[in-house]
């Protein structure tokens, strides 16, 4: 049977009934992470007074999966945010996914876990239209992983086209459609959690809407927020 959850919030914790435990997951776009333009330079877009805000962070929720959005592709910047964030203060449990790219953007996603709870089975690219959505299969070390039984998770990680107009909606439209028919050829009987910047206005977009009312009933994600209406510019949300 397949749980599944869709994230666009910071922070989840997912329970595990493998011994109880208990896995914190977060979620973050990073801004043009170690990638430098006209309007994120050096001086309003530092990485290391990033780092430093970042390790306040990581230092206090101690995440399990860490998925991020908008890294350079640089692969060498990838291992930085491990380094230089993750791997600090005496931490040595954190490791990061492979990187793959088929849409060759800059800005990339990447994914970093904790060795000591998970380890990576697999990655794949569900979709590279404007950028790449990716799917990571993550297993739970279970005491009874030498009899086979443990629980896998499948991080979908993804970073929808920006911008409001018809046109934007509808190439996040395209996209969500993109990933949710992957997933239903892949047809994976695992746990599953959504996750990104998705870069919706409301629910009424036809890429949420993708995601939690998608043809296939058993691939529909639930929203643990749990909070319809239209988000964009709206302090009630």
């Amino acid at each position: 049977m397949r749980n599944l959850l869709f994230i666009g919030v910071f922070v989840l914790h997912v329970f595990l009934l493998q011994g109880q435990d208990t896995l914190t997951v977060v979620q973050y776009n990073l801004l043009n992470y170690g990638n430098y333009t006209s309007y994120c330079t050096t001086a309003n877009n530092n990485i290391n007074d990033k780092d430093n805000y970042l390790k306040t962070i990581i230092n206090y929720l101690r995440p399990d999966i860490f998925s991020v959005n908008e890294i350079s592709k640089s692969e060498s910047i990838h291992q930085h945010l491990l380094d230089q964030v993750l791997n600090t203060n005496g931490v040595t449990y954190y490791r990061k996914a492979e990187f793959l790219s088929e849409a060759y953007s800059y800005l990339v996603n990447m994914l970093y876990y904790n060795k000591d709870k998970l380890a990576m089975h697999s990655h794949y690219i569900a979709q590279s239209y404007i950028r790449d959505i990716d799917v990571y299969k993550l297993y739970y070390r279970s005491d009874d992983l030498p009899q086979g039984d443990t629980a896998f998770i499948i991080c979908v990680v993804a970073h929808l086209k920006a911008s409001s107009g018809s046109d934007n909606e509808n190439k996040r439209k395209i996209m969500a459609e993109n990933t949710m028919n992957y997933l239903n050829d892949l047809n994976d009987e695992d746990n599953y959690l959504m996750m990104g910047d998705f870069n919706v206005y409301s629910n009424n977009e036809d890429a949420y809407q993708q995601f939690l009312f998608y043809s296939n009933p058993d691939l529909r994600f639930n929203d643990p927020v749990d909070q319809y209406g239209n988000w964009h510019n709206n302090s009630y949300y």
